[in-house]
C-alpha cells in the first residue's frame, strides 16, 4: 500500500508543477485553452489530494474549479484570482511536504468558504 501512495505523491508533485506552469502563464481574460487545462489540472488535483492527506491542497484546487468555471465566459480578474489562489496552494502544499501546518490555515480556509458563496451567488 505505501508504494501506491508514494506513487501517487510523486505524481502529485507533477500535477502542481503542471498547474503552476499553466496558472502563471494565464492572462485576463482567460482564453478557452487555458481554462479548459486550468479546469483539468485542478480537477484531477482535487481528486487525489485529500486521500494523500492534503485536505487544504484540495479545497484550493476545488475553489479554482469554481472560479474557471464561474467565469470561464472572458470576465477579467479571473487570471489574477486564481494566481492568489495557486500561490496559497503552492504554500500548503510545500507545508506539508516539510511537515508543518500551514500559518493561517483556519483563515484560508474563512477565505475559501467566502469565495465559493460568493461564486455560488453570481457575485
Amino acid at each position: 500500500m505505501a508504494g501506491i501512495i508514494e506513487t501517487h505523491r510523486a505524481g502529485l508533485v507533477e500535477i502542481v508543477s503542471d498547474l503552476g506552469e499553466v496558472t502563471m502563464a494565464a492572462s485576463d481574460p482567460i482564453d478557452p485553452d487555458t481554462s479548459a487545462r486550468l479546469l483539468a489540472i485542478a480537477n484531477d488535483l482535487r481528486g487525489v489530494a485529500l486521500p494523500l492527506g492534503m485536505p487544504l491542497v484540495g479545497e484550493i484546487a476545488n475553489v479554482i474549479c469554481d472560479v474557471v468555471q464561474r467565469f470561464r465566459v472572458g470576465s477579467s480578474g479571473a487570471a489574477s484570482l486564481v494566481k492568489m489562489l495557486y500561490h496559497t496552494l503552492r504554500k500548503a502544499y510545500d507545508a506539508v511536504g516539510r511537515g508543518d501546518q500551514l500559518q493561517h490555515e483556519t483563515e484560508i480556509r474563512d477565505v475559501l468558504k467566502e469565495l465559493r458563496t460568493k461564486i455560488a451567488a453570481g457575485v
